[in-house]
């Protein structure tokens, strides 16, 4: 039968966090004793496997799943759309009977808010998938952390940040192939850290002040200390904006001389807020950003080319 209390997952919480929840909701003195009337260990894994460590997540076949739904109170359906569920492969022997398995995530997850779990009562610590969480809370205005920097910043003094995850998202949103958008925009944090380490140049000297501006307000509020990529996160998506348009990336790969590709460093100085005058800084042969330019135009020349001169001939036959 369904548990008396109901849990509401958390988007991208891993099954463990969800069932102790539920387990210490309930006031299941164990929780491991709510686990194991979902379903018995996979004979492939002995005692001392199956034992529960920090960042451990848990695997469930189908039948162990639809049995989590039964004691939750909710449609399996339903409780997918937040919890990712890993999958174990179903033993054609023991298709029927609720198995599950244990594995080590410690890499891929994270705490969840922590003004979020205090919310809740007994103030329950939450662990969410990286990838499938939200790394904003959009309530508390806070910055959550990655798999490698597991720190909680406040943004509410920052504005810019928050605005540049929204735009950040609406990237993401706007293009099916999400693999491509994150390799467009791990370039994008490339140049941009890049731009960090120049020193002795007049026209990224601005950028450089921007940034430890933005650092002397995280330090000033007494939290710990900012990534790099959250301080540059403003300017990173002026550049993953640019380097992801489409209209953008045809002209620089069929661009072959400087005044063809002039718009585009133009374009990017204004959305970055510097001078004018940059643009010619910024379109140096050792500045970074002109190296993904000529990267860009060395892989795709000749894909874009090939289109463009397609899409001539077929005008010329239609005539």
């Amino acid at each position: 039968m369904s548990l008396p209390f109901q849990v509401r997952p958390v988007g991208g919480e891993t099954t463990l966090s969800y069932v102790f929840r539920l387990a210490n909701a309930n006031d299941v003195i164990a929780p491991t004793t709510l686990l194991r009337a979902i379903a018995e260990p996979a004979r492939n894994q002995n005692l001392h496997q199956f034992l529960l460590r920090d960042r451990t997540e848990i695997k469930l076949n189908h039948a162990a799943q639809l049995r989590l739904a039964h004691f939750a109170g909710m449609p399996l359906e339903r409780l997918r759309r937040s919890l990712p569920l890993p999958c174990l492969a179903d033993n054609p022997s023991e298709s029927q009977s609720p198995r599950t398995a244990t594995q080590g995530i410690g890499s891929r997850t994270r705490d969840h808010c922590a003004f979020c779990c205090a919310r809740i009562p007994g103030n329950p610590p939450i662990q969410v998938y990286v990838t499938h969480a939200s790394i904003i809370c959009r309530r508390h205005r806070r910055w959550l952390g990655t798999r490698f920097e597991r720190v909680q910043i406040d943004l509410s003094g920052s504005p810019e940040i928050l605005t540049a995850y929204r735009r950040r998202d609406r990237l993401f949103r706007a293009e099916e192939n999400q693999r491509w958008v994150d390799t467009q925009f791990t370039a994008a944090q490339t140049i941009a850290r890049a731009w960090s380490r120049i020193t002795d140049s007049f026209w990224h000297t601005p950028l450089t002040r921007r940034w430890e501006a933005r650092s002397a307000v995280f330090a000033s509020a007494g939290q710990d200390r900012a990534p790099a990529s959250l301080i540059m996160m403003p300017e990173t998506m002026v550049i993953a904006e640019a380097i992801c348009d489409p209209i953008w990336r045809r002209q620089l790969a069929t661009a072959e001389h400087y005044y063809q590709q002039k718009r585009f460093y133009d374009h990017v100085i204004e959305q970055l807020g510097l001078r004018r005058g940059a643009a010619y800084a910024f379109s140096a042969y050792n500045d970074p950003l002109r190296e993904w330019v000529e990267q860009h135009r060395l892989q795709h020349r000749s894909t874009y080319s090939t289109t463009k001169t397609y899409a001539t001939k077929k005008r010329r036959t239609r005539r």
